[in-house]
């Protein structure tokens, strides 16, 4: 028993949930959990035990790890809490991505110096770190979240590291916030449901009490809640992480679940706008170009994908029936002005290595963990 085996544990659970079998993936998770707990991993002295720095850092991300998916699987299940979340940690925070891969090391932050850290200094943290934070936030307001995102340094809201690459841990960061604040507009005991029949209920995202304020408010539509909800802006966000040409091979089946949400915001607009809307329609099909290519790796994508599709053929049934081709320039605005409002430059030119393998995907070997990217 040893962090490598807690390495494979969590590789193989993450990997059974993307094809689909939730008991395989909950069994491995929670054997890899407990052997890391046994071990000790939790504890400073752990990685402090290793013969080289490399790989006590390998030993801090192995644990921060466990504790990410299993804050998601929490959120996924509706658990109010997870093996990891009652455990005081005293082991350090990992590092930048660029910084492991380099082999050279720097001295790691602990999470009580970075909970102490003054709000109004401007110094950077590593992308695990602000991952981590995101975490502890999974269960506050939606407030806390939207201080989370835009307290994100400018250079790292970009998601290039500086070597050029896109910074896959704060991609995932930044999509696991959005989908929060989705999963917290929705009705209680959701995640039970599929996307049908959860549209069925009703308009499922309400309007926050003040108008969106980039976005004046048109008058003359039949749902103004639409323009100002926090479910659409969350879903609209998501979908833009992929302005990026991102492979979607490289999205985490783990948090796919988050591309599931974003799709019942903007399936919801669709089926309740009361009237069309190109920009949205856009979206949706480059959301369901993405579940199509993650499908090819992952099967709980292209489930999600076959889902959306379905409704959406539905939808587009009903509305030729009904007569419904008014456009909507409200909701195009809206979007216009989501998608225009953090969008990096020459995405394009990023390099993005291709997974071909489990392996690939996770760029895990004996000592090395690199989960979700």
């Amino acid at each position: 028993m040893t962090c490598w085996t807690v390495q494979g544990l969590l590789v193989l659970s993450v990997a059974a949930f993307g094809e689909g079998r939730m008991d395989l993936s909950a069994g491995w998770m929670d054997a890899a959990t407990q052997m890391a707990l046994d071990l000790g991993m939790q504890d400073k002295a752990f990685a402090d035990a290793a013969s080289d720095p490399f790989m006590a850092e390998s030993s801090r991300r192995t644990y921060w790890a466990l504790y990410w998916q299993g804050n998601m699987r929490a959120m996924r299940e509706d658990s109010p809490t997870f093996m990891l979340s009652g455990v005081v940690a005293s082991t350090e925070l990992p590092c930048e991505e660029w910084e492991y891969q380099s082999g050279e090391i720097p001295q790691p932050l602990s999470l009580k110096n970075y909970s102490a850290r003054d709000p109004m200094d401007e110094k950077s943290y590593s992308s695990w770190t602000y991952l981590i934070d995101l975490c502890r936030l999974s269960t506050e307001a939606d407030s806390r979240l939207v201080s989370w995102l835009i307290n994100l340094p400018k250079w790292k809201q970009q998601l290039v590291d500086p070597g050029g690459a896109v910074d896959m841990v704060l991609f995932h960061a930044m999509a696991y916030a959005n989908s929060l604040r989705i999963k917290m507009q929705l009705p209680m005991e959701a995640s039970g449901f599929g996307i049908r029949d959860l549209l069925t209920l009703g308009p499922l995202f309400k309007s926050r009490d003040m108008a969106f304020p980039r976005m004046p408010r048109c008058s003359g539509s039949s749902y103004p809640w639409l323009e100002c909800s926090i479910a659409l802006q969350a879903g609209l966000s998501t979908i833009g992480l992929f302005n990026f040409s991102l492979p979607p091979a490289r999205y985490s089946p783990a948090c796919i679940i988050g591309l599931r949400r974003a799709a019942l915001a903007l399936l919801d607009a669709r089926m309740y706008g009361g009237s069309d809307s190109p920009a949205l329609r856009e979206k949706l099909d480059l959301l369901l170009s993405v579940l199509k290519v993650a499908g090819e790796m992952w099967p709980v994508a292209r489930n999600i994908g076959n889902e959306v599709s379905d409704v959406l053929r539905d939808l587009n049934v009903t509305g030729n029936r009904d007569n419904i081709n008014q456009l909507d320039s409200c909701m195009d605005a809206f979007i216009a002005d989501m998608t225009t409002s953090g969008v990096a430059p020459d995405s394009g030119m990023f390099p993005f290595p291709e997974p071909r393998t489990v392996e690939g995907m996770f760029n895990w070997s004996a000592g090395h963990v690199n989960v979700g990217q």
